[in-house]
């Protein structure tokens, strides 16, 4: 027969038994009542956003519509094949001003920007003159309707006659189908 203590063992086991099956039917009830509300709440979120996404469509196309000027100036600073032989104007004039000694593209065809994604043609041009000199070429060059990021930098003194000599690599930025029609 079993002992006094071994049925008080017994006995807590039980209850001990009892409390671990009530809790996990609450825990149970809790689970599936937060199912329940999660889902009530991606479907009022889903229709919020339904109704979110036409009304931000309907203000982004109003706001489109008074951008797009501001988006055609944009769209003129990529450079296209027509474009690309006044950029090379402005760099002659200032090579046969004596200004720039050394101008090409790095590459015959476009690049992808490893910054921006966009369409490239990297370019370098050497620049002769004093600090003012030089200013003043970048600021034409930068000054033309042209999308362009710089990148090498290399400035060069020579100590006899003090003259600089900067070597600038940039990227023009040109239209996606650029060169294509070649």
């Amino acid at each position: 027969m079993k002992t006094k203590e071994s049925l008080k063992y017994y006995y807590k086991e039980i209850v001990l038994a009892f409390i671990c099956i009530v809790l996990m039917i609450c825990e149970f009830y809790i689970v599936n009542r937060s199912l329940n509300v999660s889902g009530e709440i991606k479907k009022a979120k889903n229709e919020n956003l339904k109704k979110g996404s036409l009304d931000a469509y309907l203000a982004g196309s109003t706001k489109l519509e008074e951008e797009k000027d501001k988006i055609d100036i944009i769209n003129k600073a990529f450079v296209d094949e027509d474009s690309i032989v006044g950029f090379i104007k402005v760099i002659d004039t200032l090579k046969s001003d004596g200004v720039i000694s050394n101008f090409s593209f790095a590459s015959e065809s476009t690049v992808k920007d490893e910054i921006t994604g966009f369409s490239v043609l990297p370019f370098t041009i050497e620049i002769n003159g004093n600090v003012d000199v030089i200013n003043q070429t970048l600021k034409t060059v930068y000054s033309e309707d042209y999308l362009i990021r710089g990148g090498l930098l290399e400035i060069l003194k020579n100590n006899e006659s003090g003259a600089i000599t900067l070597k600038y690599g940039g990227y023009l930025y040109v239209k996606e189908n650029f060169g294509k029609s070649r």
